[in-house]
């Protein structure tokens, strides 16, 4: 039989992911119970669920009353899911933004789930993370140790699915002592499979207050620079004959205001390394415009 973990785990987009853990969350009973009887063996003439492979199929149906009700609540959250991003965490304890009264973040994203006494899979909107970052430091400070893994959801791919990327996140959780708080960060969900390119490149683990200033820098990018402009700048640092880079330098900041250009100037943005950029502008679709 299925446990509640487990049918969150058969979750093969990001839509499925959100509506199996709200219904999980709604009906905690249903889903420890399963109801339904075990499905027959594949047949040429029968076969039990298509989705979990499990369970009986409803008369008539293809699914079982479980998955039906999942792919239900799914075909709902399918534009939810795309802005949203998946944070697996593996912790000494879990924090009280997640598992007390100050939960208000799960009200809001619908989507989180205590697995045990240290492991919990929270999903929030892509640009209410930094915020999450924020009263988690507010809240905590430096008391909680571990390791979080963020990476977007999936929709429909023939590269594989969610639960895929789940287990390989769980898979990783433990590769750091509880020493500190590291959070790694996964542009591409299925950059779980292969980490290694990205750790080379010091573009993937880092302390949670890195990361948090990181996207601090991104958010105050974006807001000082029109899409255009943070376009024409990826394309200026990717020239490499320096008399060239430096006239069309000149030309890029007569374009900006005065803001943009003191910005640039105090981070010396022209002599950031690409494995740097690369990461700014990995950040710019998780963080909000400031204010």
């Amino acid at each position: 039989m299925l446990t509640p973990f487990d049918w969150i785990r058969t979750a093969r987009t990001g839509a499925e992911l959100i509506a199996t853990i709200q219904e999980v969350n709604e009906n905690r009973a249903f889903y420890e119970e399963a109801p339904g009887s075990l499905g027959p063996p594949v047949s040429a003439l029968n076969r039990p669920c298509k989705r979990c492979w499990i369970y009986h199929r409803e008369p008539g149906d293809d699914y079982c009353l479980c998955c039906l009700r999942i792919m239900a609540t799914a075909s709902k959250l399918r534009k939810k899911s795309y802005q949203s991003v998946v944070l697996w965490g593996f912790v000494d304890r879990i924090p009280e933004i997640i598992s007390g009264s100050r939960s208000l973040y799960v009200e809001i994203a619908g989507a989180a789930y205590i697995v045990d006494d240290q492991r919990f899979l929270l999903i929030l909107p892509r640009l209410m993370l930094i915020s999450w970052l924020r009263d988690l430091f507010v809240y905590h400070g430096e008391e909680i140790h571990g390791l979080f893994q963020l990476f977007p959801t999936l929709g429909d791919s023939k590269r594989g699915c969610m639960n895929d990327i789940l287990v390989r996140a769980v898979h990783h959780e433990s590769r750091f002592p509880m020493d500190k708080l590291r959070v790694r960060f996964f542009p591409d969900p299925f950059g779980l499979f292969a980490p290694h390119e990205r750790e080379q490149k010091g573009l993937l683990t880092f302390e949670i207050r890195d990361f948090f200033r990181m996207m601090e820098s991104a958010s105050i990018f974006r807001t000082l620079l029109r899409p255009e402009e943070q376009q024409i700048l990826l394309d200026l640092a990717s020239i490499k004959n320096p008399n060239e880079e430096k006239f069309y330098w000149g030309r890029f900041l007569g374009l900006l205001t005065p803001e943009a250009k003191d910005m640039l100037n105090a981070w010396n943005f022209r002599q950031w390394p690409s494995n740097q950029i690369q990461l700014m502008y990995e950040l710019l679709s998780y963080v909000p415009f400031k204010t």
